[in-house]
C-alpha cells in the first residue's frame, strides 16, 4: 500500500521539484541583472568621471608612414606573364572605379586630419609630430602615442546570390521542384587601419586594428509576373567617387572614438580596478555628437592585434 501511495506521489513530487527550480532559477537571474545593472551603472558614472575631470591627459598622433591602394579585381586581359609588378599595380589602379581618384595627399586631407579633428574635441591634448617638444613637456604618466603606421584602402566585388524555390507541374502530370538563382555583383570599397599604441600603463606596444566598408546599393527579389512566370526583380544604385569621400570622412571619426574608447577603458582598467572587475567584456563608447556616455558591444572597437 505504501508504494502504490508512493508511486502515485511521484509525478507530483518531480512537478513540485520542477517548480522550485524554475523559481529559483528566476531569483538567480534577478540577482544576476540587479548586480550587473549596478556594475554597470557604477562603471558609466566612473566613465563620465573620466571624461568630465581628466584633461591632464595628453596624445601624440603620428601620421602614417605607409597608405597602401589594392584593387582586388580581376581583369581578363592582364597578362601576368607579360607585364612587370610595377605595370600590374599602375595598371590595376588606372582600371579601378575608385582608387584611381585617391592619392596621399587626400587621403591626409579628408581620412587623417579628421581623425586628428574628432580626437581633439574630447578632453584629451592632440599633439601632432609638429608640436612634439610641446607634447613631451606634459607627465610621462599621462602620455599616449597613436602611430598611424598602415593605411590600407582596398576596392573588390563580392556577390549577393539570391534563391527561390518552386513547384512546377511537369508534362507527365507530376511536380517538379525548381531552383532559381540570381547572383548580383557588387563593388565594395573598405578602409583599414593598423595603429601602433603606446600608453603609460604597459612597457609594450599594442597593434590596433579596425576595418568598415561600403557597397553598391542593392535591393533584389524574385516574383511572379502576371502570366505566374518567376522573374527576378532589381534596383541597384552604384557608388560614386563622391560616396568615397564621405566615406573616408565617416570612418575616420569613426576610428577617433575607437581610439578615445580604448584609452578610456585602458585608463579605467588601471585606475578604476573595482569598477573594471565584472567585466571586460564591456565597451564604454563616447558620442561627440551629444557628449553622452553609453555602454555598446565590442564590434564598436579595436581588434588587439598584439
Amino acid at each position: 500500500m505504501q508504494l502504490v501511495i508512493a508511486v502515485f506521489f511521484l509525478p507530483l513530487q518531480k512537478k513540485l521539484i520542477t517548480i522550485a527550480m524554475k523559481k529559483m532559477l528566476i531569483l538567480l537571474s534577478i540577482v544576476v541583472l540587479a548586480v550587473t545593472s549596478c556594475a554597470t551603472e557604477e562603471y558609466v558614472k566612473s566613465a563620465r568621471n573620466f571624461y568630465d575631470n581628466n584633461d591632464s591627459l595628453a596624445v601624440l598622433v603620428l601620421r602614417p608612414d605607409k597608405i597602401l591602394y589594392t584593387n582586388h579585381k580581376v581583369y581578363d586581359s592582364l597578362l601576368l606573364d607579360t607585364l612587370s609588378q610595377a605595370q600590374i599595380s599602375d595598371f590595376l589602379i588606372d582600371n579601378s572605379i575608385f582608387l584611381k581618384n585617391l592619392d596621399d595627399t587626400i587621403i591626409n586631407e579628408v581620412f587623417v586630419d579628421k581623425f586628428i579633428r574628432v580626437l581633439a574635441q574630447t578632453n584629451l591634448k592632440v599633439y601632432t609630430s609638429d608640436f612634439f617638444d610641446e607634447f613631451e613637456k606634459n607627465n610621462p604618466d599621462n602620455q599616449y602615442v597613436i602611430d598611424l603606421r598602415k593605411l590600407e584602402f582596398d576596392e573588390y566585388i563580392d556577390v549577393v546570390t539570391d534563391e527561390y524555390m518552386t513547384v512546377k507541374h511537369n508534362l507527365m502530370g507530376g511536380k517538379d521542384t525548381v531552383l532559381f538563382v540570381h547572383d548580383t555583383y557588387l563593388n565594395y570599397f573598405a578602409g583599414n587601419i593598423w595603429l601602433d599604441y603606446h600608453s603609460p600603463y604597459s612597457d609594450t606596444t599594442s597593434v590596433l586594428y579596425a576595418n568598415n566598408r561600403i557597397s553598391d546599393s542593392h535591393y533584389g527579389m524574385f516574383t511572379k509576373d502576371y502570366y505566374g512566370d518567376v522573374v527576378y526583380y532589381e534596383d541597384n544604385l552604384g557608388l560614386t567617387p563622391g560616396n568615397i569621400i564621405t566615406f573616408l570622412d565617416l570612418i575616420a571619426g569613426h576610428y577617433a572614438n575607437y581610439v578615445y574608447n580604448h584609452i578610456l577603458n585602458d585608463y579605467m582598467r588601471a585606475n578604476e580596478k573595482e569598477v573594471m572587475n565584472f567585466s571586460d567584456s564591456l565597451s564604454v563608447y563616447f558620442e561627440l555628437s551629444n557628449g553622452k556616455i553609453k555602454l555598446v558591444d565590442q564590434q564598436s572597437r579595436f581588434i588587439n592585434m598584439r
